[in-house]
């Protein structure tokens, strides 16, 4: 909202954060369009921009907007950079004011506006307080109160009996902020949150006390509960609700192998898959590797017949031959990255068997020689021999050579993945 008369500078950029964001995007001034562009339809790119100057009256509004698209707003997810130079000189950045605690916050008010064809500014509502939840909306069933948690695990604990339930999932899709900050006084703020999570634990513990057996799969869309806690308690199978993307999910496994021994998620072994991974979803292995986890689902469409089914077996028995080593220690080889232009690697150890696997990823961009791997966790004396799947390369050599002078590898395409399973051979064994 203009504070005052006069010209205004703007600069605004939006751009697709999902991979598969496709949608329109807006700048309008009161019910007048200034700007209208597309990101990913009709063969336009993952960020557009607008800049221009603007002559606005005072509590005139100017709205940037995200539109419908193709449709479909899954996996639609668009970042907007958006500031403001006001004729007083003063600089209005949308992501510098924003404030979770006021909304407006300054100039700034942050909302929505109704689906429809076009976007309407006379349509917009604010977007809730982070402060208070609506009357009308969710509530919170506070897991402090003792009543209301022993109602909760005789609930579910006659579930689970009846159904005869072996494994116990649970989602959590809401925002509890709120609601917690809502239920203190000012000089209370964290009380009821701090009460809430020790009674959602001991929740857990008295389920787990009554089915000693049972399992618990931890979920808060995808990955929003993986605290150590929780995770003394449970495994996430679905990790993240961040799916398929081949970067990103490296990034996770190179992340989530430090803390948790095991982490699951899905695959359609394919990089541009929709998030629920319908229908045709060429089979690519770098996408499927990228992927692999100690727990990995499928999530391929199977009404659709011309999928590469032959492939898809081939990948996932080769993937049963090594998930055992994701049980065992675990090193990063390169550095953390999730840029283009790197090679990212880490190696699994079981120090027991004298066998592990590497697993080694060569990006978009980056050069077809690999960085030096230096595997860690051998037998200095011991020789190994490394072979990488579905391919004619070979390497042997002792353990203190490969820790300390390490290993190079060459992938003629980009991006492409590679799977090295190595083995501790004593004297006498023939090389593979």
């Amino acid at each position: 909202t203009a504070p005052e008369a006069g010209e205004y500078r703007v600069q605004a950029r939006f751009l697709a954060i999902d991979r598969q964001t496709t949608t329109s995007v807006h700048v309008l001034a009161g019910d007048r369009s200034v700007f209208e562009g597309k990101l990913r339809l009709d063969g336009a790119g993952a960020d557009v921009a607008y800049e221009g100057t603007l002559a606005l009256q005072a509590g005139a509004t100017l709205d940037f907007a995200v539109g419908y698209g193709n449709g479909s707003h899954i996996c639609d997810s668009t970042g907007l950079e958006a500031r403001i130079r006001g004729p007083d000189g003063r600089l209005h950045d949308a992501a510098r004011d924003f404030d979770p605690e006021k909304n407006p916050s300054g100039a700034w008010s942050y909302g929505w506006l109704r689906p429809g064809d076009r976007p309407d500014p006379a349509a917009f509502s604010l977007y809730d307080s982070a402060v208070q939840p609506r009357e009308d909306g969710p509530r919170l069933l506070d897991l402090g109160n003792p009543e209301a948690r022993q109602w909760l695990t005789d609930h579910i604990d006659r579930l689970l009996t009846e159904q005869g339930i072996d494994l116990y999932r649970e989602d959590f899709n809401i925002q509890p902020l709120p609601f917690w900050r809502a239920a203190d006084a000012p000089d209370r703020q964290g009380i009821t949150e701090n009460r809430y999570v020790t009674g959602h634990l001991a929740h857990w513990d008295e389920l787990r006390r009554r089915h000693p057996d049972m399992l618990i799969d931890s979920c808060a869309s995808g990955g929003r509960r993986n605290d150590l806690e929780t995770m003394r308690r449970a495994v996430p199978l679905w990790r993240s609700d961040y799916a398929y993307e081949p970067i990103g999910h490296q990034g996770m496994t190179y992340g989530l192998s430090f803390w948790l021994p095991y982490h699951g998620t899905g695959t359609v072994a394919c990089a541009a898959a929709p998030y629920y991974g319908a229908g045709p979803t060429p089979v690519e292995p770098y996408a499927f590797w990228s992927n692999v986890a100690p727990s990995l689902s499928c999530g391929v469409d199977i009404r659709v017949k011309d999928l590469d089914y032959d492939a898809l077996r081939r990948l996932y028995r080769r993937f049963r031959e090594v998930s055992p080593c994701f049980y065992g220690d675990y090193y990063p080889l390169t550095p953390y990255s999730l840029e283009k232009n790197v090679w990212i690697a880490w190696q699994f150890d079981l120090p027991e068997e004298g066998r592990g696997l590497i697993q080694a990823f060569r990006r978009d961009s980056a050069p077809g020689e690999s960085p030096t791997f230096r595997p860690q966790g051998l037998v200095p004396a011991a020789a190994y021999a490394l072979t990488q799947a579905d391919s004619d390369w070979r390497y042997t050599a002792t353990g203190q050579e490969l820790m300390e002078k390490g290993f190079t590898l060459t992938l003629e395409q980009a991006p492409a993945a590679a799977v090295i399973l190595y083995e501790r051979r004593d004297p006498g064994t023939p090389s593979p």
